[in-house]
C-alpha cells in the first residue's frame, strides 16, 4: 500500500480490514504476548526521555507536546481500555493491496510486533502513518481509515476519541526512537531515517489542529458506525 495512491473508499476498506484482524485476534492468547516492545504506546511514560536525543529543536518541542498530551489524556484511562493481542504495526508497508479486488486489501504481513496492549493503539499506528497525506486536511485520510476500522471493530466513542492523542504520540515515538537508533547504527542510518523523514512536518500539522475538533470528528464516526 505504501507505493500506490489510495482514495477515500480504499482507505475505508483498509481500516475495515484492520478492524477485522483485531476482531479475529480477540480470543487469541500466547504465553509471550506481554513481551516488552519499544513500539507499544503503553511504554511512552518510560521512553519519552529519548526525546533528548533529538537534535532538531523544533521536532523535540513537537515530540514533547505529543507526549504531554498522551500522558495527560490517555495514560490515566489505560486501566479502563480494552486490551488484547493486536497486530501492532498496521502500516502501509505491511498491507498488500489489489485495485482489482472489491475488498482492496489482499493480505496483511509482518506480525513481529504483535503484543497484548490497549486496542486503541492499533488504529493509532495507521492513523500516524496517514497524518498529512491530504494537505488540505491533515486528519482527513486518517479519519477515512478510522471510519472503516470502527465499522468492523466496536469501540465506545469515549475510548475512540483517545486515538487522536495516541496517534500523535506514536508519531513522536517513531521520531525519537529512529533518531536514537540512527545515532547508534550509522550503517543503517539512511534506512532508519527514510521511515521518519516526514515526521516533523506531519506532527506539526497534526498538532496544529485543535484536538477537540479531531475528537469531535472521531466521536461522530464511532457513534454512527454500523456493527
Amino acid at each position: 500500500m505504501a507505493t500506490v495512491p489510495v482514495d477515500e473508499e480504499q482507505l475505508i476498506l483498509t481500516g475495515r480490514a484492520a478492524g477485522e484482524i483485531d476482531m479475529a485476534l480477540r480470543g487469541f492468547a500466547h504465553q509471550h504476548d506481554l513481551h516488552p516492545l519499544v513500539w507499544d504506546l503503553a511504554n511512552v511514560p518510560t521512553l519519552e526521555i529519548l526525546q533528548e536525543e533529538l537534535t532538531d529543536e523544533n521536532l523535540r518541542a513537537l515530540a514533547a507536546e505529543a507526549f504531554e498530551r498522551f500522558t495527560r489524556n490517555v495514560v490515566p484511562l489505560m486501566g479502563e481500555l480494552e486490551t488484547q493481542v493486536i497486530h501492532g504495526d498496521f502500516s502501509p508497508y505491511n498491507v498488500l493491496v489489489s485495485a482489482e479486488s472489491a475488498d482492496f486489501v489482499s493480505g496483511i504481513i509482518d506480525f513481529g510486533d504483535a503484543v497484548r496492549t490497549c486496542v486503541i493503539f492499533e488504529p493509532a499506528v495507521s492513523v500516524c502513518n496517514l497524518l498529512g497525506k491530504w494537505a488540505d486536511d491533515p486528519w482527513g485520510a486518517p479519519l477515512a481509515y478510522l471510519r472503516g476500522y470502527l465499522s468492523s471493530y466496536q469501540m465506545s466513542p469515549a475510548h475512540a476519541v483517545l486515538i487522536a492523542d495516541a496517534a500523535t504520540a506514536r508519531l513522536a515515538l517513531r521520531a525519537v526512537v529512529s533518531q536514537w537508533r540512527a545515532q547508534r547504527l550509522p550503517d543503517r542510518r539512511e534506512y532508519i531515517e527514510s521511515h521518519a523523514k516526514h515526521d516533523r512536518d506531519n506532527l506539526a500539522m497534526a498538532l496544529a489542529t485543535p484536538v477537540s475538533d479531531v475528537q469531535a470528528r472521531i466521536h461522530h464516526l464511532s457513534a454512527t458506525s454500523s456493527f
